[in-house]
């Protein structure tokens, strides 16, 4: 992917930076977040993208995943899935394609719920394998917190989308921002000495297989889980393909990893 991006090379530096501008803008102060050193936070792309969020909010927009807006960007819960999991953290990588655009549902990590709410039906295929393949009881709640505790990190390519509207943000002033912080993720991450497990569901999400060194890491495929899926709408079905098991053994782990309240 180092190639011209939205019509100029992948890393410009933000305009701040030849000011004398030192540090990251991420938004999160001094709270320990151990992903600073992605050069995104200095691009402009990522000015634009505040940018972006800030007038939508300010124009009464509500957001997935979903917070409160006070003024300020909500970024624990926009970037939390690199808030609860730590770089050096991370085995497994589950990737989505954006929030679920009910603020009911969106709580920031890809595929997860808040624990107070109906679980929606790809959450319920996931868990109905998860039953299957790990023999744990079912999930009382669709907070997924506890596996990104765990090292398994919850990652959407997409970031944010205005609530009932799913890939809005797939184009942010007609070019693929959010993705451009979620290429250089999956870069740094493979650029690491030890192997991960790459959880692909769907076609959109297999789209980035390119990206990974399969020499080195497991790459982990699927259908998208849905009831589209069930009975194999995508040539086989999303059912028993033990994603939970086999990413357990291609790194040595115990699977209790996976296991859920």
């Amino acid at each position: 992917m180092y190639q011209k991006i939205n019509n100029r090379p992948f890393w410009v530096k933000s305009p701040w930076a030849k000011k004398g501008w030192k540090g990251t803008n991420i938004g999160l102060g001094k709270y320990p977040f151990t992903w600073r050193h992605l050069r995104f936070w200095s691009t402009e792309d990522w000015v634009e993208v505040q940018d972006f969020l800030k007038q939508e909010y300010d124009t009464g927009k509500i957001l997935c995943p979903n917070a409160k807006y006070t003024g300020t960007i909500p970024y624990k819960t926009i970037l939390r899935p690199l808030v609860d999991t730590e770089f050096k953290d991370v085995k497994i990588v589950i990737l989505g394609q954006d929030p679920y655009p009910n603020p009911k549902h969106a709580d920031g990590l890809a595929f997860s719920t808040f624990p107070n709410v109906k679980i929606p039906g790809s959450l319920q295929y996931i868990f109905a394998e998860y039953e299957r393949d790990l023999g744990f009881p079912y999930p009382r709640t669709g907070d997924l917190s506890a596996w990104a505790s765990n090292g398994i990190l919850l990652l959407n390519s997409v970031w944010t989308c205005a609530a009932g509207k799913s890939n809005s943000h797939e184009y942010i002033n007609g070019k693929t921002l959010w993705q451009l912080l979620t290429i250089e993720i999956m870069q740094t991450l493979g650029k690491r000495k030890d192997k991960l497990v790459y959880i692909l569901w769907g076609k959109k999400a297999q789209q980035w297989r390119y990206m990974l060194d399969e020499k080195k890491h497991t790459v982990i495929t699927g259908p998208h889980p849905s009831p589209w899926n069930a009975i194999g709408r995508e040539g086989h079905a999303f059912k028993d393909g033990k994603y939970f098991t086999r990413a357990c053994e291609a790194l040595g782990l115990d699977t209790k990893i996976w296991r859920l309240p």
